[in-house]
């Protein structure tokens, strides 16, 4: 987990601005993927995230969050709502879940709709929203749209809409894999969507289907909702908090090897070690390809090198993020595996390596996971592994470099507490979040070391230097997108004095207004005109 600490989906691209719709890709392609592995496909989701443990009747209780209900469709449908709610269901499998006023009308809404044929683009279902629901969004605006992922094929836009002369805002995403697909939609009054996006979000994140419908504990009275979590705190350096089971046994944090190799993890245990949970894992080391370099110098592979006498690094040759599971983390740390099952997700690694490229930096990156048994001295267990790896080559030496992984889960479980590891899993990595303040010291402390790093080394070995220092100068770089994408801001530079300037985003130009830190944007280039006002246009920077 070298420096890699956190789960942020995608950083901020230097053509197009980054929503927070996009910036959940990276955990909602995650989450489905670990949700089918646990057998959440098919129907098989009678056991879910919100399954406290096995009750006396061999079912399983389910707990509701206080001002939450549980509604179950006809056709299987379960979805977690706020008390006040109302759903209904259209075709099979579809629905829209709205917040009703005194009056009927609604002031949020929420919607699922599977689409058993698209024959255009995931982009041209969104604009053409109002043709598919005109009774719920009329006289629609959709802007904004874009696509933001290649296969399966994603694409999201900003809704705008007025019913009854009220203005309502609203995101839309379109999943498309072959020729079907799903939209799903949020929307509120301009007035209340800060305060209900949260809440809608997590409606969606708890949807799903089951033949049976939900398990209860007839004991247990009415039935329920999301299994309880409660926040962790990193104790070593406050770096991150992370949600965790009620009652769970939880331990990690930010290890700190050197200044510079961080490595945070999670390890989380039920009460009856039926489940384990990880995120990260400190034993990993940084890796250093076993090249003509490394050999001259005594290092070969296996071996320990360190540049600095401090920050050690495992020679070891490349093994994208399958191999490096099943090859040598797993058996490593668990022992011997079977059953194995994988699959790669190249829309995963894809947007990573395009990130990397655009800070001049040539990567690549493999994410995958895998699934499989193995006896432990407990019994058998069933586990999930999920892994991405990014190498970096010194440019014209192929053979020389260094790589490590930048993203690590998964669980260890009995066969009949799968479903419900993986969903805590996908809580886990949706919710857990740095400490901005953190982030923002080991910024400053990476640079001193890069710096001090520089000043020190031998001609031969800042080749290598120089590709770590670049690494952090892209982490800081897209750190700093992070942050202003999480504020809504974008960055813009007066093009003659060379200021830079932080402003609102959602416009593709902007004019300053001379002599003032005051800005105005627009849609289109055409110039701004403000009577006894000199506006010159800014440039637009990241």
């Amino acid at each position: 987990m070298h420096q890699d600490t956190v789960y942020p989906g995608l950083e901020t691209r230097r053509e197009t601005r980054v929503t927070r719709m996009e910036r959940n890709l990276f955990i909602i392609l995650f989450t489905l993927a670990v949700l089918c592995s646990a057998g959440y496909a098919e129907g098989q989701i009678g056991q879910t995230n919100h399954h406290v443990g096995p009750s006396e009747t061999g079912r399983h209780r389910i707990t509701l969050s206080p001002g939450w209900k549980i509604y179950r469709g006809q056709g299987g449908l379960v979805l977690f709502h706020p008390v006040g709610w109302r759903i209904r269901e259209r075709t099979p499998g579809a629905f829209w879940a709205y917040r009703p006023e005194p009056d009927g009308n609604a002031s949020a809404l929420v919607l699922a709709e599977p689409i058993a044929r698209i024959e255009g683009r995931a982009i041209g279902v969104l604009q053409g929203l109002e043709r598919i629901f005109p009774s719920l969004f009329p006289g629609l605006t959709v802007s904004k749209s874009r696509q933001v992922w290649q296969n399966p094929e994603v694409a999201v836009a900003r809704l705008d809409y007025a019913p009854k002369g009220r203005p309502f805002v609203g995101t839309a995403m379109c999943f498309k894999t072959n020729d079907r697909g799903v939209i799903y939609v949020m929307a509120a009054t301009a007035r209340s969507w800060s305060g209900e996006e949260p809440v809608m979000k997590r409606m969606l994140a708890s949807v799903f289907y089951s033949k049976t419908g939900v398990p209860t504990d007839p004991a247990a009275g009415p039935a329920a909702g999301p299994l309880p979590m409660v926040t962790w705190r990193d104790p070593l350096e406050n770096a991150f908090t992370c949600p965790i089971p009620r009652g769970w046994t939880a331990s990690g944090g930010l290890k700190r090897l050197t200044a510079i190799d961080i490595r945070p993890e999670i390890l989380v245990t039920s009460p009856d070690r039926a489940i384990t949970v990880r995120l990260g894992d400190a034993w990993i080391p940084p890796l250093t390809l076993p090249g003509p370099m490394m050999r001259t110098a005594g290092f070969a592979e296996g071996s320990w090198y360190s540049p600095d006498g401090l920050n050690r690094q495992l020679v070891m040759r490349y093994r994208p993020a399958i191999r490096f599971l099943t090859d040598y983390y797993l058996p490593q740390r668990i022992g011997r595996i079977d059953r194995v099952e994988t699959r790669d997700y190249p829309q995963l690694s894809q947007p990573i390596q395009a990130l990397w490229a655009q800070t001049g930096i040539q990567a690549r990156v493999d994410t995958g996971d895998v699934h499989f048994e193995t006896q432990t001295s407990e019994g058998l267990r069933r586990g999930y592994g999920f892994a991405q790896t990014v190498l970096h080559q010194l440019p014209q030496m192929p053979n020389e470099g260094l790589w490590f992984v930048s993203r690590l889960a998964g669980y260890l479980a009995t066969p009949d507490t799968g479903p419900t590891a993986a969903a805590i899993l996908s809580q886990m990595v949706s919710r857990f979040q740095i400490n901005p303040t953190w982030q923002a010291q080991q910024n400053r402390l990476t640079a001193q070391v890069s710096k001090t790093w520089s000043d020190t080394h031998h001609e031969i070995m800042n080749m290598i230097d120089q590709t770590f220092k670049e690494r952090w100068r892209a982490q800081d770089r897209m750190d700093e997108r992070w942050s202003r994408s999480m504020r809504d801001q974008v960055l813009v530079e007066d093009p003659s004095t060379g200021e830079r300037f932080e402003v609102a985003a959602g416009s593709n130009y902007y004019w300053r207004i001379e002599g003032r830190e005051d800005f105005l944007g627009a849609e289109g280039p055409e110039p701004v005109y403000l009577p006894s006002y000199w506006l010159k246009e800014m440039r637009i920077v990241d």
